[in-house]
Formats: structure tokens, C-alpha cells, sequence
């Protein structure tokens, strides 16, 4: 027991409160469901680069994105439990934000009647 009024320096114990604080660490199952909603964004920007004109520079900027993010996350890695996994919380997250989205719409529409 460390006499007491004796610097930390010299009794080896740390002052009252300076405790050093764990650190969060990764865990491969989060790294495996990040790589897996990387993989649905790599497939939504897919679908949506038909409707950019070729050419353009969001048309450059999207397909840029998607070759820089499939290297990254390639489809050859993808895991069909946890990809499947991740398509089910995106469609979850939408049903869930589905009321919002029409609360919102329908108030900007009668904001929009009530200006004209």
C-alpha cells in the first residue's frame, strides 16, 4: 500500500482518475456487415450510372467511385448470410423511415398550395 501524499511517481499507482481507458476494438463481424453495405452502395451507384449521361462528369464521378469501392469490397468476397443480412436492415431501415418520408412529402405539398 503506497504511503499516503507520495507522488504517483513514486508509488508506481496512477493519480485518481487517470486510469487509462479501454479502447473500442473492432470486431470482424462489424468489419464483415460495413464490407457488405459497402458491396449494396457498390450496386445501387451500378444502377444508377444507365441514367447518367455517358460522358458527363457525374456519369465520370459515379463510375469512378464504383471502380475505387469495388476494389475494395470486390463481389468475389461476398459472404450470402451476411449480404443477405445487410439487404434485410436496409429494407427494415426504409420500412421504418416509409411514414417519415410520406409525413414529410405531404406537408412540403401543402406548403406548396398554401404559397401558390
Amino acid at each position: 500500500m503506497p504511503l499516503p501524499g507520495m507522488p504517483p511517481q513514486m508509488t508506481g499507482t496512477p493519480p485518481m482518475g487517470a486510469a487509462p481507458m479501454g479502447q473500442k476494438l473492432a470486431q470482424p463481424g462489424n468489419g464483415a456487415q460495413a464490407m457488405a453495405q459497402v458491396r449494396l452502395a457498390i450496386e445501387t451507384l451500378q444502377k444508377a450510372l444507365p441514367s447518367l449521361p455517358v460522358g458527363s462528369e457525374s456519369h465520370k464521378a459515379v463510375l469512378d467511385c464504383v471502380q475505387k469501392l469495388a476494389k475494395v469490397a470486390p463481389a468475389s468476397e461476398a459472404q450470402p448470410g451476411i449480404q443477405q443480412t445487410a439487404v434485410n436492415n436496409l429494407q427494415n431501415e426504409q420500412r421504418q423511415n416509409a411514414p417519415m418520408e410520406f409525413l414529410m412529402r405531404a406537408l412540403a405539398s401543402q406548403g406548396g398550395r398554401a404559397a401558390a
